[in-house]
């Protein structure tokens, strides 16, 4: 779920986080999918390999609901009555599972005093920013490079302008060395979770893994161009 950090009342850290905390991704994974389909994520999920999250949720700063803090967050934030946001996803069959997740964010934000509006958008609408918040799936990728794009201030989808996640996103696309690179993508990790910048509400990895099984010598392939032009460098260093 991408923030619209551009507009009130998103656009105040605490704000995220008290909303972040009103969110059961659990209660979510069990309603939504089958028992040991959906799995907590960072940003890189399970199927991202070393780059991915591969815990259960307990280490996270804002896995499962937590009211009495979110309210606190909320009163911090100056909207010590709550507030109300949009939350959209765009208006056609192919996302009607964020609709429902929606839905079910609405119930558990409730409480903490948090109004979650459905929104069904138009394709327009989401590239204006016309949202406070919007959900999409996001595919997973062996390479954090596959997906760094959807945090980067000049994607139009994105609004969470951010000069710090900016530069920390360059400074692990120009590593080189693998163990280097991944203690890069942590730093990112790190800091969009602190930030509350995405809401990354589960991964669904077994949907990959069930047909990788099925491929003969089947390894994850880098992504794209800068990964193979960063390997043949170094083969040839």
């Amino acid at each position: 779920i991408f923030m619209n950090c551009e507009r009130e009342p998103l656009n105040n850290v605490k704000a995220r986080q008290a909303l972040f905390l009103s969110i059961d991704e659990q209660l979510i994974m069990d309603i939504l999918f089958p028992a040991g389909v959906a799995f907590p994520t960072r940003f890189a999920p399970p199927i991202s390999g070393a780059y991915g999250y591969q815990g259960d949720g307990s280490d996270l700063a804002f896995f499962g609901v937590d009211t009495e803090r979110a309210k606190a967050l909320l009163v911090e934030a100056g909207y010590s009555d709550g507030f109300t946001i949009e939350m959209g996803f765009l208006n056609t069959g192919n996302f009607d599972l964020n609709r429902q997740m929606i839905e079910l964010i609405r119930e558990t934000a409730a409480p903490s005093g948090i109004t979650v509006n459905v929104f069904p958008m138009e394709r327009g609408q989401m590239i204006e920013g016309e949202w406070d918040a919007w959900s999409t799936p996001l595919p997973g990728k062996p390479d954090p490079a596959a997906q760094d794009r959807w945090l980067r201030p000049e994607n139009a989808l994105i609004r969470c302008p951010d000069d710090q996640l900016s530069e920390l996103l360059d400074i692990q696309n120009g590593k080189t060395d693998p163990a280097e690179r991944l203690a890069a993508w942590m730093d990112v990790e790190d800091y969009v979770e602190e930030n509350a910048i995405v809401h990354n509400t589960l991964a669904q990895p077994n949907r990959i893994r069930a047909w990788q099984s099925n491929v003969m010598d089947y390894v994850d392939p880098p992504h794209g161009r800068r990964m193979f032009l960063r390997q043949t460098w170094l083969d040839r260093g």
